[in-house]
């Protein structure tokens, strides 16, 4: 859990959401781009980042 770790428990929230946005769009965006020579599995990794982004930052988002 991110709240459980000393730089987590004092981030702001609202920096934390923003960065994490950021993030997701960052791999989800790459992840559309054709592989680069030699590393063939970039983008599918690209792709599991970005959904695992984009989870959290719509578990944030739905916060009460």
């Amino acid at each position: 859990m991110f709240t459980g770790h000393l730089l987590g428990r004092h981030a702001d929230p609202d920096a934390v959401t923003a960065a994490l946005a950021g993030l997701a769009g960052f791999f989800l965006r790459n992840s559309l781009l054709p592989p680069p020579p030699g590393i063939p599995t970039l983008r599918a990794f690209q792709r599991a980042q970005g959904d695992a982004a984009l989870t959290w930052l719509r578990s944030r988002l739905t916060w009460s």
